[in-house]
């Protein structure tokens, strides 16, 4: 179990993303919102003190090595129950794509 507390992880989670989102394995999360192409929402079982915290991402694919490269980027207002990520594969000239395997993690002060 992860450290939950002050500055500790508040969540976490490997998901996929292509055809409805599914959540492999997580902490902290309590379902995943398909916003559209590339497009995801983590929400979270327990609510963030305020919406402060961070959280970073990587995707790519599931089996085999991921060719092109990928930017993870803030796709929504961050609030203290969920957040949203937009990955753009940028040797496609940014195009929004549903990635296979999708890591998140979000620090939190509580």
């Amino acid at each position: 179990m992860p450290f939950f507390g002050e500055n500790g992880i508040h969540a976490w989670a490997q998901a996929e993303l292509s055809g409805t989102p599914s959540n492999r394995d997580s902490y902290n999360i309590s379902s995943l919102d398909d916003r559209g192409v590339g497009r995801i929402r983590f929400n979270f079982s327990v609510a963030a003190i305020n919406n402060d915290f961070a959280f970073c991402a990587l995707s790519g694919n599931q089996t085999g090595t991921t060719t092109s490269a990928r930017a993870i980027n803030n796709d929504e207002t961050v609030t203290t129950t969920s957040f949203s990520i937009r990955i753009l594969n940028t040797n496609n000239v940014n195009t929004v794509t549903d990635d296979t395997l999708i890591n998140v993690i979000a620090v939190s002060n509580n």
